[in-house]
């Protein structure tokens, strides 16, 4: 049969509108399916009905784009009975003829498995839709003709033997035949070419009944069919065939194969994951899952790989104490299964906190193929990390704060990352006024410091320029005084090892008040060191040019030069001459004091090797002089003669001399002083010792236990014999330090006393 050329109807095609109508009305046959168990005929018609085994055809009428109201209700019963996928086909070809008025044909299967025709055309200036079930008992070729105008895929007939005896032009084609006869002589065995493609009988012959993808090729391109051929028999003649048809499925294929490789993927994705994943299903039960969701709940591989339900697989965790705590399980899990009937379209997250201490994020997400993707993180670590790393930056906060001085740390665009209270309060000021942006900028800092102190101000606006100019990686410090001098601030910007920028301000407001007040007492202390210098310059000239004349004037009285002395008067003269010759020591005592108060520095400058044993014999010949009435040995013992050590040598002659002094007036009558002199673990000791009557425990404490020039009390050189001043042995410890020696002092009473100085040797 040739086939007929697809016409826009009209309204001036009313006629063949009407004609197209009776060619639908006569399609209206019913095929009756073979029983191929019957030898004879089948039922009656009515059984038929009774049975299911039969369908009648449809036609609904829509005006003005809806559907007549006496047809609603049987337009619906019928869409009711197609799943999903077909359902949103059936009413996109129906929206489609509807908003274009062109003819459209389609065919499908509803859930009772019969097979329908669907086909669309105008109708004057309404539309209508055939529903008409492939059935029946009437013989095809009565709507051969009305299939080959409307059909737009590959429909047949075979008889008995299995020889084509109807189909239509898209057949045709798609065997690639050149026309009807051809086909029908060569049949489905046809071979193919490579513009050609053939349903190969034997395949049919066996899937007679039911739906098979068949590959073929066709025009040079592999495509892929849906094809069905379903067994009849023609009540009038008895004759039995099968009538069929192919629906070119490629692209739902591909679909399908890319849905499926895709899905292959992303389970190797999931396998790989270090988080537990797994895929249940639309019907909830389990599909897939990764080794790691394996190892998370521990569950045997029997039980995972036997499909569970969601429901299942909850209880088992319940059972294995492996769920949150609920205090309504069943409403908790009621909730669960809840998500999977609305979670379709969004997201679902919660928190698990788990009996054994474990936090598990949950995550839900919508599959492709139908069904859940469910994700288990441990995050327990993550957790803690975050709480710690939390704890840790408020304690870094509060240590921040707790500071005297303001830090801030800026990124590389100067834009800050963390600082402290203080930076914000510069200038005295005990609170925070104003707001400032999210990390905030030098130049922001800048503003926030215009009306509030112009020096901090200028600080920061610098520090923008400079990070403007690329300046800012070099060290940036400024002294900043602001308050009108009230505060002090040492500023300091510097390039940390990772880019950041540390701002410190240093509040040295009181090192400055404290530098001010030292630099203050140290000008008054100069002050007072020079009057008391002068002083005693003063003081001890004045009264040594007195007593110079008192000893002349009572020397010349001893020698009798302007007349003889009894006796009482000479020994009067005696005393004047021995009290002037004391207080002329004391007053020469005072100026070396004075000359050993100037800065230690200048008169090491003037130090030169000195011989100790020769240092011993001049300060012994000195006080020789004094102590000529007094009948006493004194001896050396030096064991080298090599020995030298650093000073000033007036300086250790008046210090040796004083200590000699004392030795000789601390010694008996015929008594001993004995200079000793010997080295001392890498130094040089210098000992004065004699054989009087020594000090007491308490005395020899005091005197190696007092400094320098806090020892004003008394002089006990000789022993507590003698009374005074007490300079003698401040000048003596005074010299020492002054030579970074050593004064030391042996005593016991009745056994005499030793003094020692040990010295470092010369350089």
């Amino acid at each position: 049969m040739a086939p007929l050329s697809a016409k826009k109807e009209t309204e001036a095609d009313g006629e063949q509108s009407a004609s197209s109508e009776r060619k639908f009305l006569r399609f209206l046959s019913a095929f009756k399916p073979l029983n191929q168990k019957e030898e004879t005929r089948l039922p009656s018609s009515a059984r038929e009905k009774e049975n299911g085994l039969c369908a009648d055809p449809l036609f609904f009428t829509f005006t003005h784009r809806k559907i007549a109201e006496a047809s609603r209700n049987a337009f619906s019963n019928f869409l009711s009975k197609l799943d999903k996928q077909q359902y949103d086909k059936t009413v996109a070809a129906i929206e489609g003829g509807l908003e274009t008025g062109e003819n459209f044909s389609l065919l499908l299967q509803n859930v009772a498995s019969i097979d329908y025709f669907i086909a669309g055309f105008p109708k004057g200036a309404d539309y209508s839709a055939a529903f008409i079930p492939i059935v029946g008992e009437n013989p095809f070729v009565t709507s051969g003709d009305l299939l080959a105008e409307q059909a737009d895929f590959p429909i047949w007939r075979r008889d008995s033997k299995g020889e084509l005896t109807e189909f239509n032009a898209v057949f045709i084609n798609l065997v690639g035949g050149e026309h009807a006869e051809d086909v029908r002589r060569k049949g489905l065995d046809l071979q193919t070419g490579g513009k050609s493609a053939v349903f190969a009988r034997s395949v049919l012959e066996e899937n007679v009944g039911k739906t098979v993808n068949v590959p073929v090729i066709h025009a040079g391109k592999k495509r892929v069919y849906k094809v069905r051929e379903t067994p009849l028999y023609d009540t009038e003649t008895g004759e039995r065939g099968v009538f069929g048809y192919a629906l070119d499925i490629t692209a739902e294929q591909n679909a399908v194969d890319g849905a499926a490789r895709t899905e292959r993927g992303q389970k190797e994705i999931l396998e790989g994951l270090r988080t537990a994943a797994a895929i249940f299903d639309s019907k909830r039960r389990l599909r897939f899952y990764n080794q790691s969701f394996a190892m998370l709940w521990e569950l045997e591989t029997a039980f995972l790989d036997g499909a569970p339900d969601y429901v299942a697989f909850i209880d088992k965790l319940r059972f294995k104490r492996q769920l949150p705590e609920q205090r309504d399980f069943k409403a908790w899990r009621e909730a669960q299964l809840e998500i999977f009937r609305s979670a379709e379209s969004e997201d679902y997250e919660e928190v698990w906190r788990l009996p054994d201490g474990r936090t598990l994020r949950v995550l839900l997400k919508p599959y492709p193929s139908g069904g859940l993707i469910a994700f288990f993180e441990d995050v327990t670590d993550r957790i803690r990390l975050e709480r710690s790393y939390k704890v840790a930056a408020d304690n870094l906060q509060e240590s921040l704060n707790a500071l005297h001085s303001g830090v801030a740390l800026f990124d590389f665009y100067g834009r800050m990352k963390v600082s402290n209270k203080n930076v914000f309060l510069l200038g005295g000021r005990d609170k925070l006024t104003g707001t400032l942006p999210e990390n905030c900028g030098f130049a922001d800092l800048a503003r926030f410091y215009q009306d509030k102190d112009a020096k901090i101000r200028d600080f920061w606006r610098d520090l923008a320029r400079a990070a403007e100019t690329g300046d800012a990686a070099k060290t940036f410090e400024r002294l900043i005084v602001c308050a009108g001098g009230a505060y002090h601030y040492e500023a300091r910007a510097e390039i940390l090892a990772g880019g950041d920028i540390l701002v410190t301000f240093t509040d040295v407001t009181a090192e400055y008040a404290a530098r001010n007040a030292l630099s203050e007492k140290a000008d008054a202390l100069i002050a007072a060191s020079h009057v008391r210098d002068t002083f005693l310059k003063h003081l001890s000239y004045e009264m040594r040019a007195p007593m110079t004349a008192v000893i002349g004037f009572s020397e010349a009285l001893q020698a009798e030069i302007f007349g003889a002395l009894n006796g009482k008067q000479r020994e009067y003269v005696g005393d004047i001459i021995r009290a002037s010759q004391d207080l002329l020591h004391i007053i020469d005592n005072l100026l070396d004091l004075v000359r050993f108060h100037k800065d230690d520095s200048e008169v090491r400058a003037s130090f030169a090797p000195i011989n100790p044993l020769k240092l011993a014999q001049d300060a012994a010949a000195l006080a020789r002089r004094r102590f000529a009435d007094k009948n006493f040995t004194v001896l050396y013992l030096s064991a080298s003669d090599s020995f030298e050590i650093s000073g000033d040598y007036t300086a250790l002659r008046q210090a040796i001399l004083q200590l000699t002094l004392n030795a000789f007036e601390a010694a008996p009558e015929n008594g001993t002083v004995i200079f000793q002199i010997f080295s001392d673990n890498g130094r040089v000791r210098l000992s004065v010792r004699d054989n009087g009557a020594g000090v007491s425990p308490a005395v020899l404490q005091k005197i190696n236990g007092s400094k320098d020039e806090d020892y004003t009390t008394e002089d006990f050189i000789t022993g507590g014999v003698k009374k005074g001043a007490g300079f003698g042995l401040n000048f003596v410890k005074r010299v020492c330090k002054l030579h970074r020696a050593e004064f030391e002092c042996a005593s016991q009473e009745r056994f005499g006393t030793s003094v020692s100085v040990l010295f470092p040797y010369a350089v």
